[in-house]
């Protein structure tokens, strides 16, 4: 369901740094990311996401929203989640 796959997104980023999401208050399909402790900005992971072809949005400088769809499928998913984390993984390293 939307509601598995938005909780498995906000595990994978929780599981790279636990101050991102807590996965346990995902209850629908969107999945907000604080980014307050990661050295990139909403707009910037946005740009960069994009680029993957991950469709995220930016609620704000540090707040961005992920949104699970129908049709959008578990690999689908599974994809979005490594090219977050890797995204963040390496804007971690580069600070």
């Amino acid at each position: 369901s939307d509601h598995a796959r938005a909780r498995k997104l906000a595990q994978s980023c929780f599981d790279l740094s636990p101050s991102l999401v807590k996965p346990e208050e995902v209850d629908s399909n969107i999945v907000i990311l604080n980014l307050t402790k990661m050295p990139v900005s909403a707009n910037e992971l946005v740009e960069l996401a994009s680029k993957e072809q991950v469709l995220i949005s930016a609620l704000g400088p540090v707040t961005a929203r992920l949104v699970t769809h129908l049709d959008v499928g578990d690999a689908e998913c599974d994809y979005a989640a490594e090219i977050l984390v890797d995204i963040l993984k390496r804007a971690l390293v580069a600070k």
